[in-house]
């Protein structure tokens, strides 16, 4: 069945600092059998100033297949507000003709674009796209232990280098796992969480898309599904960044 239109609020900390970046993950439709997932991330307060109000948006325009029962990504855009800076990745995902294309562009002068075949018979998923497939069963049942391979979204892992050189290295593969009960139990005792239930699902992602180090985002839900939490581990200035749920807004 199509996904319900939800909203997740978060706050942000990292080190020893609370609440000092806010975060909100949503998915709503848009038209007919078109949704459009978003999540927006920025800093605030003292943080914010020493970070310039950085501030992350992903989108993911989508189409509900029935058919295949899955959210189908038609347009991801990624864009990274760092003060002055505005880093815009924009990628257009056409399989009629079977075509994936892309524009990176630097407070809106482009700085690298291009396309590539889409293997025939092949749907991309983005971050976003994958995680309500997952969470609404577009990959199977969630059941711990569980190992899912979906086909990435091409993401350019480098588009800026200190010699302003665009870099084409993609990432392929979304690795999607679903803890065992043993490796769960060690995390809950590592973060804290003993007293929760739930799943704990280890996404890895390509390595600068949230700016960490490792490529592993881990994702708490509870016994309902609900994001709880998400961490991304090791990101680059600031260590283990968490969010917390701070409010759940379904519409009715």
């Amino acid at each position: 069945m199509p996904p319900p239109e939800e909203e997740f609020q978060y706050d942000v900390r990292f080190f020893l600092f609370n609440k000092v970046a806010a975060s909100r993950l949503r998915i709503r439709r848009i038209s007919k059998n078109r949704y459009l997932a978003e999540m927006v991330a920025e800093t605030k307060g003292l943080i914010g100033f020493v970070t310039s109000y950085r501030k992350n948006y992903y989108a993911s325009e989508m189409e509900y297949s029935l058919p295949k029962r899955r959210l189908i990504p038609l347009r991801f855009t990624k864009v990274v507000v760092d003060g002055n800076l505005i880093r815009t990745t924009r990628s257009e995902n056409d399989y009629l003709n079977q075509r994936h294309s892309w524009v990176v562009t630097e407070n809106e002068m482009v700085k690298d674009r291009g396309s590539e075949p889409i293997a025939r018979g092949t749907i991309y998923e983005d971050l976003l796209s994958a995680f309500f497939n997952l969470r609404n069963g577009a990959f199977g049942p969630i059941e711990r232990g569980r190992r899912i391979t979906v086909t990435s979204q091409p993401y350019s892992r480098k588009p800026f280098s200190k010699q302003g050189k665009i870099e084409e290295t993609f990432a392929r593969k979304f690795v999607i796992r679903i803890a065992s009960f043993t490796v769960e139990k060690e995390y809950r005792r590592r973060f804290g969480r003993v007293n929760e239930k739930g799943f704990l699902i280890l996404v890895n992602v390509p390595n600068d898309f949230f700016g960490q180090n490792t490529g592993d985002v881990l994702v708490w839900l509870n016994e309902k599904l609900i994001p709880v939490a998400a961490v991304v581990e090791d990101v680059f200035l600031f260590g283990d960044v968490t969010g917390e749920l701070r409010e759940v807004i379904a519409k009715k």
